[in-house]
């Protein structure tokens, strides 16, 4: 595949774009990943799921104010170098306790209480955990660190306690 990287050695859960789950990949362009880009994913496969697969969210880090933070990003990796699309379903944006207006795209910059709390759940079985960024950040750095780019949601959960 042209614009391919491939994955050197990696085990990613998704071998191809042509190996998703039906519906996944369609109506999508390829893109390819980037290699260059640090990205921790999680995805759910627990028994109850008869081998279908759900992809609950993708990391990617980014340099704030000299530090490193983990965002969400939209995009999940294959094992061939590309991305499939997951949407950010796993975002909530937060003014105080209140779920802010989507229309309202300026929210950040001008709102002092508006944030961010991750919501990872599995839309197949319901496994769910709930943080905050600061919660989740040193987490996802340190699996980077030792070179875990793929976890399950219950194996990202263990580590949130």
């Amino acid at each position: 595949m042209e614009g391919a990287v491939v994955s050197e050695g990696y085990p990613y859960l998704v071998k191809s774009l042509d190996s998703l789950p039906r519906g996944l990949g369609e109506r999508r362009p390829r893109i390819a990943l980037n290699p260059d880009q640090p990205r921790v994913s999680v995805y759910c496969l627990e028994a109850s799921h008869k081998g279908i697969p759900w992809f609950v969210a993708s990391f990617v880090r980014r340099i704030f104010d000299g530090q490193p933070r983990w965002v969400w990003d939209e995009k999940y990796p294959t094992a061939d170098g590309f991305v499939f699309w997951i949407g950010d379903g796993s975002v909530a944006k937060l003014v105080g306790d209140k779920r802010a207006d989507p229309a309202d795209n300026m929210m950040e910059s001008y709102r002092p209480d508006f944030r961010v709390n991750y919501t990872l759940k599995c839309q197949i079985c319901t496994l769910a955990k709930n943080r905050h960024p600061d919660a989740v950040n040193p987490v996802l750095e340190t699996l980077w660190t030792a070179n875990h780019r793929e976890l399950s949601l219950r194996g990202l959960m263990g580590l949130l306690r």
